[in-house]
């Protein structure tokens, strides 16, 4: 309804935008809808696309009647009006969501509140007046630029906190810190600015087709962002840890961290896709559920990377070699340099690198040379035929001492 709404506004269709409308029939709507697009346009704040439900009854548990649900607030000196939309029946489509005839009744009243500024103002008559997709080019060209401006201004920020925050430590201290601060900058930034861009299009008085062109773009941008930013504090904190661990030689702590490490990152991203897809108005609910009946058919082609990544589980908790050792697994003899979810990767002594396959590598013969107690030294000391009894004596002698 949302959608619908703002594309006929940006279409300047009167007949689609009164079917969004609860008036009577045969009411004259011409006034109503050029009071809503006059109040939309002066920084009413719609919903961003994920907080709208998808479900035809609406949000439930939202304190509203069930018929009620509210796609967004008008801004006043008061403070903000809600925006209610109401679900009615239609007598040629059935039940369907319409801006509720309370909200249309208020809505001379709110107009006669002084209207803010917008930035547009600045512009030629020419660029203000000239439509281009429903709404001024001026508002284009607005939220074009905002875009650049609000990241900007944000790494800036981040970006001046962490060379405060080192400048006032020694190298010494809290490098930690100092990474995840470092790593933190430009996502956060991102992050931070796709947040604040919807509100500063809002407070400058960009029409409302502009606005909501790059609503479901931002939220888009913002969980990007977040998954970006979390990606980096894993590396962060981890890059961290294995330093740690490598200076203890806890190698076993090691490949279970840079395992767990991999299975964050393959989680985030899996959520981020499942909330990028619901914003786009994809129903996720029922993707789950199709995963779940398609389930099987999915391992079975996935058969060998589930084998693979099981495989790396076990060779982690058995800890049959760990990162660093030197080791014999069949015919390949060589240094353990990464064990991941899918593989093993092992040096050899011609320097170069072997990929087994977990699955392969868990059930092969691993002769593991780094768990020696004991080296077994066996070696034939040749003598020549013509060595005296007294030779061999005195042989036998210095090897004593030698031992």
């Amino acid at each position: 309804m949302v959608g619908g709404l703002v594309a006929a506004l940006a279409a300047d269709d009167e007949r689609r935008v009164t079917q969004f409308l609860d008036v009577s029939a045969g009411a004259d709507a011409r006034e109503p809808v050029e009071q809503l697009h006059t109040l939309l346009d002066r920084g009413a704040a719609l919903k961003w696309p994920r907080q709208l439900s998808a479900d035809p009854s609406g949000d439930l548990a939202d304190g509203l009647e069930p018929s009620l649900e509210q796609i967004g607030t008008f801004p006043t000196e008061a403070g903000p009006v809600p925006i209610i939309a109401e679900r009615v029946q239609d007598e040629n489509f059935g039940p369907v969501w319409r801006i509720s005839e309370h909200t249309l009744q208020r809505l001379p009243t709110l107009l006669q509140g002084e209207a803010p500024g917008s930035i547009t103002s600045w512009f030629p008559e020419r660029i203000r007046t000239f439509r281009l997709f429903g709404a001024p080019v001026a508002d284009w060209l607005v939220t074009l630029a905002l875009a650049p401006i609000c990241y900007g201004a944000f790494y800036l920020v981040f970006t001046g906190l962490v060379l405060l925050w080192r400048a006032s430590r020694r190298k010494s201290e809290a490098k930690l810190f100092s990474r995840v601060l470092a790593a933190s900058a430009p996502p956060a930034a991102l992050h931070m600015a796709a947040l604040s861009f919807v509100a500063a299009s809002e407070r400058l008085g960009v029409a409302v087709v502009a606005r909501h062109a790059f609503l479901g773009v931002a939220e888009i941008v913002a969980w990007i962002a977040l998954t970006w930013w979390l990606w980096r504090l894993f590396d962060a904190f981890a890059d961290d840890f294995e330093k740690r661990l490598g200076r203890s030689a806890r190698r076993r702590a090691m490949s279970a961290l840079r395992l767990a490490r991999q299975l964050l990152k393959v989680f985030v991203v899996i959520g981020a896709a499942i909330a990028v897809l619901d914003t786009v108005g994809v129903d996720v609910t029922t993707g789950l559920a199709a995963l779940g009946i398609g389930g099987l058919a999915l391992a079975l082609g996935a058969q060998k990377s589930i084998e693979n990544f099981v495989g790396s589980l076990a060779v982690i908790a058995d800890q049959p070699v760990r990162v660093g050792d030197f080791c014999r697994v069949g015919d390949v003899v060589g240094t353990v340099e990464q064990i991941g979810m899918r593989s093993t990767r092992i040096r050899t002594l011609g320097r170069t690198v072997v990929t087994i396959p977990n699955a392969d590598f868990s059930i092969r013969q691993i002769e593991n040379y780094e768990r020696r107690d004991q080296f077994w030294l066996t070696h034939r000391i040749a003598l020549r035929y013509e060595t005296t009894p007294d030779q061999l004596r005195y042989v036998l002698v210095k090897m004593r001492e030698e031992l």
